[in-house]
């Protein structure tokens, strides 16, 4: 795996040295009506089964009527998890690039991050029914420190001191500590649902995870723009921390 990696790697580095990419106006999609339209109808997100009127009736029931129970506060958990992934995801590329970084390093500090993912999923595998709770709090944990180091960074440091210290920070927390939340959480979540309602269950937890990345990203742009990118790692941080209070509730 390492030495085809390191091919590819090499390869769209060379690529990118004789390409020259126009500067684009992020701000131009939301605040055009025309564009931020096209861009939702656009949106190539499927469902292979969509959920029904009944199971969304039952979900608001169970909201309802067992909030203080485990799993409706596991899907909340789930969206806030995602609305702060939202947050932070958008901020990163954009984040290193006004701070000077060049497009090729941006790029090797997201393939460096996907190569420490895809290795911890590989290690970790799925956890035991006893440890995935435990999992689940320890990522958000290395999560979180992940976060702040990565706002810090960018405060503090530029040039390739940058790109080192984000390359690392973004592997803790984007690499090792998202197999373990995306593992065992999801774990947990496949665990609660109903066995004869299970299609249409999955189908409103996508679409919880869907709609807290989409409103993530959406703040995540204004927060950038308004307070800056540092605050805005902070934010995502503090939603992890409300997620990691969330499933405080929870039994082993």
């Amino acid at each position: 795996m390492s030495p085809f990696c390191a091919i590819s790697t090499a390869l769209v580095f060379v690529t990118l040295r004789g390409v020259s990419t126009p500067p684009i106006e992020r701000r131009a999609l939301a605040l055009n009506r025309t564009s931020f339209i096209s861009r939702l109808l656009s949106n190539p997100t499927f469902f292979l089964h969509l959920p029904r009127k009944e199971d969304l009736k039952g979900f608001v029931r169970m909201l309802r009527t067992s909030f203080n129970r485990e799993t409706p506060l596991l899907y909340l958990s789930l969206f806030v998890f995602n609305f702060s992934s939202g947050i932070f995801n958008t901020a990163f590329n954009p984040s290193l690039v006004k701070k000077g970084l060049e497009n090729g390093v941006v790029l090797g500090v997201n393939l460096f991050v996907m190569v420490v993912q895809t290795l911890s999923m590989r290690i970790a595998g799925r956890p035991s029914k006893k440890e995935e709770l435990s999992a689940v709090r320890r990522g958000l944990a290395f999560r979180m420190l992940g976060y702040v180091a990565t706002s810090l960074s960018i405060y503090f440091l530029a040039s390739y001191e940058l790109a080192i210290a984000v390359g690392l920070s973004f592997a803790l927390s984007g690499g090792y500590a998202y197999s373990l939340i995306y593992v065992s959480m999801f774990s947990l979540v496949f665990d609660s649902l109903q066995m004869e309602r299970q299609g249409g269950m999955l189908g409103i937890v996508s679409a919880l995870s869907g709609v807290g990345v989409f409103l993530g990203s959406l703040v995540s742009g204004y927060l950038a723009f308004y307070a800056g990118y540092t605050v805005t790692d902070l934010v995502a941080a503090v939603f992890l921390g409300v997620v990691y209070y969330l499933l405080r509730s929870f039994k082993e």
